[in-house]
């Protein structure tokens, strides 16, 4: 019985195409788009890609339901088994991370019939072994308010993620690097000025897993693993430049007190004639602007959007190193116009590559950024029904006006006439 190798050919294309999607090097209205174009029965094949989503979703939640199940079994009987020794507990502690990495191995790769569980497995696996990593801490009597447990983890985690080329790992790990970052500075300058340094780190830190991202794109081994770093490099970006867009952020860290006349407060400037930034606040400004320019010249030349998105990075990296060099300036301002610029930019990178996460992602943050800016503004202005009522009626204005371009940025080119 002869075969069609036309319908040959459009199988195999949209399997093919279906692995794309699932390693992130094409978005879901892209395979759609190809599999149309051959005729591949698009239907079908995007019902399975979908499917397979939610099976993903589903382990991965099944997963952490799980590991959240036994770290709280182990905790509730953690006192329980002090009679055991020390090299016990952790043998067991291990035992436990190798049966998940293990059995994960052989459902995703051994044997493949369970690709996504066994991912999910290896997920579980991950999560153990961060938390072994406290829990052994507690068993050597460790210090526990220490970072560097994260800093194992994530050690731990990145190389793992690498291996077995989970983006759920990889998040994973990259969350465990930002809270070690975020930790260590934090406790190495608890007090003002200097814990100004927190969300400047965190933001080039963003600035470096963003541009970091992109570099990655070049390599077809790690292509897949682009959008993790984008994502969670633009989430912690904008996330770390928020707190920097309010005046009273800038104006308490400038006053080191303030006094009372009649009611009036005055501000008692703080004295910055010993203030030095942190020198590791300097050396992450450099290499954040190295690999910003190292992902911006292989695009540079095609693509005049990735010039201005570079460029957009740049700026925000200028104004880390102003606030970073003379802190006392009131910088709420240059802040709020990146801020804003940054989500204008999320949408419009959304909309090139008809990525509605992007787009969701902008608005959300425009919304959130513009009623900040509305409360921070009248709230001492009006009374307090005023200020609800008011706001409410902003709000439902500006989610009028932001569905409508919503509508818009996400209608088809034949859509807008109809």
């Amino acid at each position: 019985m002869s075969t069609d190798p036309d319908s040959e050919f459009r199988q195999r294309l949209a399997s093919e195409i279906q692995a794309w999607r699932e390693e992130g090097l094409i978005d879901e209205p892209l395979a759609q788009a190809l599999l149309a174009r051959q005729g591949a029965r698009p239907a079908r094949f995007l019902a399975a890609l979908r499917l397979g989503l939610l099976i993903t979703a589903v382990a991965v939640i099944g997963a952490l339901t799980l590991g959240a199940g036994v770290l709280l079994f182990i905790a509730a009987n953690w006192e329980a088994g002090e009679d055991f020794p020390s090299f016990l507990k952790a043998g067991l502690l291990f035992a436990g991370i190798g049966l998940a990495y293990y059995t994960g191995y052989l459902l995703q790769f051994r044997f493949a019939v369970q690709p996504r569980v066994g991912a999910a497995i290896i997920l579980l696996g991950a999560v153990l072994f961060q938390a072994a990593i406290f829990l052994l801490e507690q068993i050597y009597n460790m210090p526990v308010d220490s970072p560097i447990g994260l800093l194992l983890g994530a050690a731990g985690i990145l190389p793992l993620a690498y291996l077995t080329g989970s983006r759920f790992v990889l998040f994973l790990g990259l969350v465990d690097l930002t809270a070690w970052v975020g930790w260590q500075v934090g406790s190495q300058h608890p007090d003002a000025p200097e814990s100004i340094a927190i969300p400047l780190v965190l933001l080039l830190l963003g600035i470096i897993l963003y541009s970091g991202g992109y570099l990655q794109a070049h390599w077809p081994p790690v292509a897949g693993f682009t959008g993790v770093y984008i994502g969670v490099g633009l989430l912690l970006a904008l996330g770390a430049t928020f707190p920097l867009t309010f005046g009273d952020f800038w104006e308490e860290f400038r006053c080191e007190s303030h006094t009372y006349l009649d009611g009036a407060s005055r501000c008692v400037e703080r004295d910055f004639s010993a203030y030095e930034p942190a020198v590791g606040l300097l050396i992450a400004l450099v290499l954040a602007a190295v690999v910003t320019l190292a992902a911006a010249l292989p695009r540079g030349l095609r693509l005049s959007a990735a010039m201005a998105e570079s460029a957009l990075l740049l700026a925000f990296l200028a104004m880390v190193a102003v606030a970073a060099i003379w802190p006392w300036l009131p910088l709420a301002v240059p802040f709020n116009l990146l801020f804003f610029a940054a989500a204008l930019g999320c949408i419009g990178r959304g909309y090139m590559q008809a990525d509605n996460k992007f787009i969701y992602l902008g608005l959300a943050a425009i919304a959130i950024g513009l009623m900040s800016r509305y409360a921070e503004v009248s709230w001492d202005l009006l009374p307090r029904s005023g200020f609800f009522v008011l706001g409410g009626l902003l709000l439902l204005a500006a989610a009028a006006g932001l569905e409508a371009v919503r509508r818009r940025l996400l209608a088809r080119p034949g859509d807008e006439r109809r």
